[in-house]
């Protein structure tokens, strides 16, 4: 009996030691984990300052409906933008045949073939910026009818729009950093600017509105008071 005692002390001494080890050991990996995350966040912040800190795209949707009759009748090629995309310009044709193109160059274009797809695999390193604890903002502007809620909102499946893929990243990415030891905790809040007024989609989707919001720029970026955040 004493020697079958010893025998379980003498293993579960054993089975202390390599433990101890196998724990120095996974936080030793874990320090490593953590330091090539730090690493490549530094990396990826490098790339992208190199990219440009403000990038300026265009995308140039097809014509629709009657602009497409209009345009076939017409037969002058009025209004009609051509893009290339290797060089980044963007013509639009003249109404007066006198009168040269108007040539703009622009950091990206995107023309009436691009599916959402592309345009979020070119802003999807924003996304993981954002991730990585940087201040983000991509925002799309310009006339009523050109193009703004099909590229950020979009519909469904492969025609979802920036907004929906960025949350789809933003979710499967902290899911995925679990097993690396990260949390992520995420908080949103969606709001209008409409005629300079703030208008909270939250608050208002509730039944609630009407509310007065001040705008202000902190040390942590810009911050609106009283916003409703899930």
């Amino acid at each position: 009996e004493n020697e079958t005692l010893k025998k379980r002390l003498s293993t579960a001494g054993e089975a202390a030691v390599n433990l101890q080890a196998a724990e120095e050991r996974i936080r030793e990996l874990e320090d490593k984990i953590f330091a090539r995350e730090a690493e490549r966040k530094k990396l990826h912040n490098l790339v992208s300052e190199l990219r440009g800190n403000v990038r300026v795209a265009v995308r140039v949707r097809p014509l629709l409906g009657k602009e497409v009759e209009q345009e076939a009748s017409n037969g002058n090629g009025q209004g009609v933008v051509e893009c290339d995309k290797k060089t980044q310009f963007v013509s639009l044709a003249r109404a007066d045949p006198k009168k040269e193109d108007f040539n703009v160059e622009y950091d990206k274009v995107f023309d009436t073939k691009t599916s959402q797809e592309d345009v979020f695999d070119d802003v999807c390193d924003l996304v993981q910026s954002a991730l990585d604890g940087y201040q983000v903002c991509i925002f799309s502007y310009g006339q009523t009818g050109s193009g703004k809620t099909h590229t950020m909102q979009g519909g469904s499946g492969d025609m979802r729009g920036l907004i929906p893929r960025a949350v789809e990243q933003i979710l499967a990415t902290a899911e995925a950093m679990k097993e690396d030891g990260w949390e992520y905790t995420i908080t949103t809040s969606f709001l209008e600017i409409y005629n300079e007024t703030v208008n909270d989609l939250f608050k208002v989707a509730g039944g609630v509105g009407d509310e007065k919001y001040t705008i202000r720029q902190t040390s942590a970026g810009v911050e609106i008071d009283g916003l409703e955040k899930e």
